[in-house]
C-alpha cells in the first residue's frame, strides 16, 4: 500500500498540471487574502472580492489545459515526455490528478466564497447597525455591531460607529478575578451580557445608561450604575466584601470624600470624609412595621431615644404616644386602621409615620436612620434623569417595594418616589425627609426637603441603615440651609436694570420654522414645531397646544415648567396636568423646549442658581428661548399675539420675574409655587434685581408650608418687590406645601386670565 502511494505521489510531483494548479491555487488564495484585508481595512467595495473570485474560476480551465497538454521549451511547444524508464500513466490516473487539483482549488475558492458571503452579511448587518443608530435605537445598534465585530473586527465604518453607540470601560476590582456583567438600565427583565473577568482593560458598554453586576464566589455581589453623561472611556474600581460581612437585605455603600451634597439647596455644603454604610435595599414595609407594633413598640420608652419637641414644647412619652394613632385610634401609622395596614399591602412601604416612629423602629431593629450624606451617596441623585422615569411618581399611591425599575447606582430600590424617607439629620426644628413621594413632582427626588418630626403625611416612610464603624459627630449634627436675608438686600436701580436687560437682546434672524408633527386629542391639538434658536446656530422646538370647540385666534399662554424638565430626556414625556385647565378655558398654550430640558439636555441637572458663568449663560438662553417662541407665535394668524400671558410653575415661578421683566410682549403673569431662591448668583441673572421692573399684572399662588420658598423669607419678599400696581398684583397662600390645591389653581388662574386678557365667550363648550 505504501509503495503505491509513494508511486502516486511521484507521479503527481512530475506532472506539470499538478505543479501549475497548486501554484495557481496558492496564488489565487494569496490574492484573495490580500484583497480581503484591503476591503476590510480600507472599507473598499465588497464587489471587488466577488470579481476576483469569478476571474479565478474563469482562469482555472485555461491554466489546467495549458499545463497538462503542453510544455514550453526553447524549441517551441511540445508534448510532455514520460520520464526515463517509466511508462505513461494510465488515463484514470491522469484524471485523478486533474480532479484532485480541481478539488483543491474548488475547496479554496469555496472557502473564500463562504467567507465572502459572511463578509457581505456582516456588511449588511453593519449598514443596519448604522441605520439603527441614526434612528436613535442605540441599544439595538450596539448589539448588531458587537456581532459584526466578530466577522470584521476593524473597518472605518465600524470605527466611526463605536463612539455613537458605546463607551469603553476599564474595570479593576479588589480582589481580582471578578466576573462582570452588564445590561441596560431600567430593563430588569433583559439578559446580562458578560464583559469579562477583572482586571478588564477595555470592554464595550452601551452609551445608554447601564447597570453592572460584579460577582465572585465567597464575596458579596455588587452593582454599579453607568449614566448617560460621561466620557467615552471610563475607569471603574470596586472593592467586594467577603460573604457574610454585609447584613441580610442591605447593600454596602462605600465611603469616601464628599466635596458637596448632591441635593438642591445643599450643594455648597462640604461634608468631607463620609464613612461607609450598609443601606437597606428596600423601604421598610407594612409587614415589617407590623412586627414592631406587635412587639409592643409603642409601649417601650427605651426605643424612643430623642426628646419629643413640638414648637419649642417638650412632650412626655404618654403625650407623644397619644399622637401616634391610626384612623381608628389604635397605635400605628396614620394610614392604618384597627392597628393594621390595608389588606393585601404587606409588601408596600409603610407610610403615615413620623420621624419619631421611624427612629424608634430603627432602634428596635438594631439599625438607625441614615444621615442625609449617606442617603444622598446611596441614592446617586445625580442620576435622576435615568432613575426618575423608572420610579413611582404615578400620583395614585405606593407600589410594592422593589416593583419599580428605578434603582440607584448601587442597586438600592425606590430611593426616588414611592415613599419619602426620613433621615437622621435635622434642620432647625425639622428633620430631613428625602426622595419624594408617589404623589409629588419628580424634582422632589433631587430637592432637600425637611418637615416637622411629628408630621405623618400619607407619603412619609423610611428605610434603615447600619454603620460598620462610628460616624463622625459632624455628620450627625443638624444642618441648616444657608439663606439669603432679603430684608437686608436692595435690588438693582433702574439704570443697572437697563444694562442687565440689554444682555437679553438678540438678532431676530429668520426662524426657518417647520411643523414636525400634529397629534389630535379629544379636547385639544398638539403641534410640534421647530425653528432657529437665538444662539450658537442651534435649533429648538416648541409644543403648541390649541383648544377645540373655540374658534381662533386664541389667546396665548406661554409656559415655563418645573425643574422636572431638567431630569426628563424626551418631550414626549410632557404631561398636561399642570396646565390642562388653561386649555379647557379656551386658550392656546406654547410650551418651549428650553435649553437643558428634555432632548436638549446638556448635563445641567439642577435648577439651583449659582455664581458660575455656566449658570449665567443658561439663564440668558432660557430667556431667549422664551422670546424666540413668541417670535414664532407672532407668525401665526390663529394665535393672538396681542394677548399673551406667562405661566411659570416652581422653577418657572422662581425665574418668572426675570423672564417677564425683559419680555414686554407679555401682558399678564401667573407664578405658581414660586419665590426668591437663597443662593448667591451673578446680579445680571438674579430675579431679585428684576422683580421691581415686572410691570405686568401678576398673580402668585403659594403654599403656606413650602420648604423651598418659605412664606416670610422668600414668597413675601418677592411679592412686595413686584413692580405692578397694588390693584394689579395678588398673592394667595393656601394651606399646604409646595403645590397649592388644584381647585384653587384652576379658579384663580382662569379668573386672572379672564380679567387681564379678556374672557373666552365659548369657554363652556371647551370645558365640556
Amino acid at each position: 500500500m505504501l509503495p503505491a502511494l509513494q508511486h502516486f505521489a511521484q507521479e503527481l510531483s512530475r506532472r506539470r498540471v499538478v505543479r501549475v494548479l497548486v501554484a495557481y491555487v496558492i496564488g489565487v488564495f494569496g490574492a484573495l487574502q490580500g484583497l480581503d484585508i484591503m476591503v476590510t481595512r480600507l472599507d473598499l467595495p465588497a464587489a471587488w472580492m466577488r470579481w476576483l473570485v469569478l476571474l479565478a474560476l474563469a482562469g482555472l480551465p485555461v491554466a489546467a489545459v495549458l499545463s497538462w497538454v503542453y510544455d514550453w521549451t526553447s524549441a517551441g511547444v511540445v508534448r510532455t515526455a514520460p520520464a526515463q524508464g517509466r511508462t505513461q500513466p494510465a488515463a484514470t490516473q491522469q484524471r485523478a490528478v486533474i480532479f484532485l487539483a480541481l478539488g483543491l482549488l474548488i475547496l479554496a475558492l469555496g472557502w473564500l466564497a463562504v467567507r465572502d458571503a459572511r463578509y457581505r452579511t456582516a456588511r449588511a448587518r453593519l449598514d443596519e447597525a448604522v441605520r439603527l443608530a441614526d434612528s436613535g435605537k442605540l441599544a439595538e445598534s450596539l448589539a448588531l455591531a458587537l456581532d459584526v465585530e466578530k466577522a470584521i473586527p476593524a473597518t472605518p465604518a465600524l470605527d466611526k460607529l463605536w463612539p455613537e453607540i458605546s463607551r469603553v470601560i476599564a474595570i479593576e476590582t479588589t480582589p481580582p478575578g471578578v466576573l462582570v456583567k452588564a445590561r441596560l438600565y431600567g430593563a430588569p427583565d433583559s439578559a446580562w451580557r458578560t464583559l469579562g473577568v477583572t482586571p478588564i482593560a477595555a470592554a464595550r458598554v452601551s452609551v445608554l445608561p447601564s447597570q453592572l453586576r460584579l460577582e465572585k464566589a465567597s464575596f458579596v455581589t455588587a452593582e454599579r450604575g453607568l449614566w448617560r453623561y460621561g466620557p467615552f472611556q471610563i475607569k471603574l474600581t470596586a472593592d467586594l466584601l467577603p460573604a457574610g460581612s454585609v447584613p441580610d437585605g442591605m447593600i454596602a455603600i462605600p465611603g469616601g470624600t464628599m466635596d458637596w451634597v448632591p441635593l438642591v439647596g445643599l450643594e455648597n455644603v462640604m461634608p468631607g470624609d463620609v464613612s461607609p454604610i450598609f443601606m437597606a435595599r428596600y423601604e421598610v414595609t407594612n409587614a415589617e412595621y407590623r412586627r414592631f407594633v406587635e412587639d409592643g413598640g409603642y409601649h417601650r420608652p427605651e426605643l424612643w431615644k430623642e426628646p419629643f419637641v413640638d414648637g419649642g414644647q417638650t412632650l412626655s412619652f404618654t403625650q407623644a404616644m397619644a399622637r401616634f394613632r391610626d384612623r381608628t385610634g389604635r397605635p400605628g401609622p396614620s394610614t392604618w386602621s384597627s392597628g393594621d395596614h390595608p389588606e393585601g399591602q404587606q409588601a408596600f412601604p409603610v407610610t403615615g409615620v413620623s420621624w419619631y416612629e421611624a427612629a424608634a423602629y430603627a432602634a428596635w431593629a438594631g439599625k438607625s436612620l441614615p444621615t442625609i450624606y449617606h442617603w444622598a451617596r446611596a441614592a446617586t441623585t445625580w442620576a435622576s434623569p435615568e432613575m426618575v422615569p423608572h420610579s413611582n411618581f404615578n400620583g395614585s399611591g405606593p407600589v410594592p417595594v422593589g416593583a419599580s425599575a428605578g434603582v440607584s447606582g448601587y442597586g438600592v430600590s425606590d430611593m426616588a418616589g414611592n415613599a419619602k424617607e426620613w433621615c437622621w439629620t435635622g434642620d432647625g426644628g425639622n428633620r430631613y425627609i428625602l426622595g419624594g413621594g408617589f404623589s409629588e413632582p419628580i424634582y422632589m427626588f433631587n430637592d432637600a426637603d425637611a418637615q416637622p418630626p411629628f408630621e405623618r403625611g400619607p407619603t412619609f416612610g423610611f428605610r434603615v441603615a447600619q454603620s460598620p464603624q462610628p460616624i463622625r459627630a459632624e455628620l450627625l449634627a443638624p444642618l441648616q440651609r444657608k439663606l439669603r436675608d432679603y430684608s437686608k438686600e436692595r435690588p438693582a436701580d433702574e439704570a443697572s436694570f437697563r444694562i442687565y436687560a440689554g444682555l437679553y437682546g438678540y438678532d431676530k434672524t429668520p426662524l426657518d420654522a417647520r411643523s414636525e408633527s400634529v397629534t389630535e386629542l379629544d379636547r385639544w391639538r398638539i403641534e410640534r414645531v421647530s425653528f432657529n434658536a437665538a444662539y450658537r446656530g442651534e435649533r429648538m422646538s416648541a409644543l403648541i397646544y390649541t383648544p377645540k370647540n373655540v374658534p381662533p385666534p386664541w389667546q396665548v399662554v406661554i409656559h415655563f415648567p418645573g425643574s422636572g424638565a431638567l431630569h426628563a430626556r424626551s418631550s414626549a414625556e410632557v404631561g398636561t396636568n399642570t396646565f390642562s385647565y388653561i386649555l379647557k378655558s379656551g386658550r392656546a398654550l406654547v410650551y418651549p423646549i428650553y435649553k437643558s430640558t428634555y432632548e436638549r439636555g446638556d448635563g445641567l441637572a439642577s435648577d439651583n442658581q449659582d455664581r458660575s458663568r455656566r449658570y449665567r449663560d443658561h439663564v440668558l438662553m432660557w430667556a431667549q428661548d422664551l422670546s424666540r417662541s413668541l417670535d414664532y407665535a407672532e407668525t401665526r394668524a390663529d394665535l393672538d399675539s396681542h394677548r399673551i400671558a406667562f405661566h411659570g410653575v416652581s422653577w418657572g415661578g422662581a425665574l418668572g420675574p426675570l423672564l417677564t421683566a425683559v419680555e414686554p410682549r407679555i401682558r399678564a403673569v401667573v407664578l405658581v409655587s414660586g419665590g426668591l431662591e437663597f443662593q448667591s448668583v451673578q446680579p445680571e441673572v438674579d430675579p431679585f434685581n428684576f422683580a421691581p421692573y415686572v410691570r405686568q399684572p401678576t398673580l402668585m399662588l403659594n403654599g403656606r408650608y413650602d420648604f423651598f420658598f418659605p412664606v416670610e423669607t422668600s414668597q413675601r419678599p418677592l411679592f412686595n418687590l413686584l413692580g405692578a400696581k397694588a390693584q394689579d398684583k395678588r398673592q394667595i397662600i393656601a394651606e399646604g406645601g409646595h403645590a397649592p390645591p388644584q381647585d384653587l389653581l384652576v379658579k384663580e388662574t382662569i379668573d386672572w386670565l379672564d380679567r387681564y386678557l379678556g374672557p373666552i365667550a365659548d369657554r363652556s363648550q371647551a370645558v365640556r
